[in-house]
């Protein structure tokens, strides 16, 4: 007998379960909650997340002094949406689950893993102070770098417990091979890698990424003013102005993140009194960033690591209304993560479709406790 269709509820839950597994950045973050609950949202919307308290220990001279719930709230843009959407055929949809998921739903997943992944790094890195940035030793023979993160953190009076640092995988390799993460006593374990997580070294739990924003090119830019997006989808370019320094280059596999999106270089350029007129850039990487000037730009020329206390940023995810007349539509959430599911016919595209999309964005709490190694 022929499977039923498969369901939309039931597609999904698969699809988040996949996501969930896949994830490395948003387990480290706080869990942001919202300060006003509330049904749906669309993209570009503002929600208000609680921030995590703190409290200050107070002398008693006779009089209790009150110190109320930090319950203030930090305003989150909910900047990023996300979707995935392929053509997909009533014969497909019949497949069993097990067959569905190897086949679809498991790249899916891995794409919107590698896209959560990519934004909070990105997100991440433009938000650490420029005072927290360490610049890693050409080549390193001990842990030095590591403990100085540690001191940025400490200065700051980030709480002990929650550290992470996520190694670039070439800064994975660099410390890794230094004779004092060899041994046991720094590295926690008797393995020093195994499934990328590295131990726990001076109060850090030290993990792996393959997203974390690494330019490649080793341009000389530090600073980019602002970036003005043009063109058509295929043949969009970019113009930047306000280059630090006013003559610095960016070289192809450098990258830029424009509100946590990272946009790869692929040719060469210098700026002229400050400015690049036409920048070249992977058009799959910024065809889908809106027309439009924007401000919030950093580089990325070298190699990147990033620690970060657990308390310093969170991420928010609110679920998107589901579309109106259509049966084959779902929402699942787990874990403050929320994705929405539908099946239906494209008249555009004169086929059925299943598209899978997701509304997040990057709460900033306390930026101060985080710091980022920066260096080939």
């Amino acid at each position: 007998m022929a499977n039923t269709i498969l369901t939309s509820t039931l597609i999904a839950n698969e699809i988040l379960f996949q996501l969930i597994g896949k994830l490395v950045y948003k387990d480290l973050l706080y869990n942001a909650q919202l300060s006003n609950e509330i049904l749906f949202a669309k993209a570009g919307d503002t929600v208000n997340v609680k921030k995590p308290s703190k409290f200050k220990l107070k002398r008693y001279n006779g009089t209790l002094i009150e110190q109320n719930l930090n319950e203030t709230s930090v305003p989150v843009k909910l900047d990023y949406y996300a979707d995935v959407t392929v053509p997909i055929t009533s014969k497909e949809m019949t497949l069993d689950i097990k067959n569905l998921s190897a086949q679809v739903l498991t790249p899916i997943a891995n794409a919107f893993a590698e896209g959560y992944d990519e934004y909070i790094s990105g997100k991440i890195f433009q938000n650490v102070p420029s005072d927290n940035v360490v610049a890693a030793t050409a080549s390193a023979t001990n842990l030095k770098d590591i403990t100085e993160l540690g001191v940025k953190l400490d200065l700051a009076n980030a709480p002990k417990e929650g550290r992470t640092l996520v190694f670039s995988p070439r800064h994975k390799q660099k410390y890794v091979l230094t004779d004092n993460l060899s041994k046991v006593s720094y590295a926690g374990d008797s393995v020093s890698l195994k499934d990328a997580l590295i131990g726990r070294l001076y109060g850090f739990d030290t993990l792996e990424s393959n997203y974390n924003p690494v330019g490649i090119g080793g341009g000389t830019v530090t600073a980019v003013g602002q970036v003005v997006v043009g063109g058509t989808a295929g043949a969009k370019t970019l113009a930047l102005s306000g280059v630090v320094p006013t003559t610095g280059t960016l070289k192809v596999g450098d990258i830029l993140i424009i509100d946590g999106q990272k946009i790869t270089v692929t040719t060469d350029a210098t700026a002229s009194s400050g400015a690049i007129a036409s920048l070249a850039v992977n058009q799959n990487d910024v065809d889908d960033l809106p027309n439009g000037t924007y401000t919030t730009v950093t580089p990325s020329t070298k190699q990147v690591s990033l620690a970060f206390s657990n308390k310093a940023f969170g991420i928010v995810s609110v679920p998107l209304e589901l579309p109106v007349n259509n049966p084959q539509a779902a929402i699942a959430t787990y874990g403050g993560i929320t994705v929405r599911v539908f099946y239906g016919y494209d008249q555009n595209k004169k086929s059925q479709v299943l598209s899978v999309d997701s509304l997040f964005g990057f709460a900033k709490f306390y930026p101060e406790i985080s710091a980022a190694l920066v260096g080939n």
